[in-house]
């Protein structure tokens, strides 16, 4: 429904409902980092948001989803259109979860939740602004150990951030 932004706000919606429900922390994020500058855009200049929709499509299709559909806003879906059972994508991994960050230090303590290493390049959803991507260049553990692999659940690590960040912020690499 990315696409057809104009078209809902020009009906009068002003809330949309996302499918969160079993749903994980990185996808409702990744929608609602979306959606929130598709509408912002839209507001901002109707052109730059036409510019920038495979810009949406691509960041809608970072996290876990089924193929896309309109449900059931230009009509009743007919059975080609509802995919209970079909093809699931996902081109990055949520590896992360801020908790808190050290604006003196620009280190940043991620709690871990899917393996990640040193080297990965890494992209950070921020509530309210611009996601960025850097390399993790090193990490330590709680105790101050340089480790190369985040491979404990919910492993406590200390990371050097290019911009800051903020607790329950996304960290997120693309998957190989």
């Amino acid at each position: 429904m990315i696409e057809h932004i104009p078209e809902m706000l020009a009906a009068g919606i002003t809330s949309l409902k996302i499918e969160g429900r079993m749903k994980t922390p990185h996808y409702v994020a990744a929608v609602v980092a979306a959606y929130r500058a598709a509408i912002d855009d839209y507001y901002a200049d109707a052109e730059l948001y036409k510019s920038k929709i495979s810009q949406y499509m691509s960041d809608l299709q970072k996290s876990a989803n089924r193929d896309f559909s309109t449900g059931f806003y230009l009509g009743k879906p007919d059975s080609d259109s509802q995919a209970f059972y079909g093809k699931h994508s996902k081109t990055y991994d949520f590896v992360g979860i801020v908790k808190n960050y050290d604006a003196d230090t620009g280190i940043a303590t991620i709690e871990q939740r899917n393996k990640f290493v040193v080297g990965d390049t890494v992209e950070f959803l921020r509530a309210g602004r611009a996601l960025f991507s850097q390399i993790i260049a090193e990490m330590h553990d709680a105790d101050g150990n340089s480790v190369d692999a985040a491979r404990h659940a919910q492993q406590m690590l200390k990371i050097r951030v290019l911009e800051p960040v903020s607790a329950l912020d996304i960290m997120r690499v693309k998957m190989q």
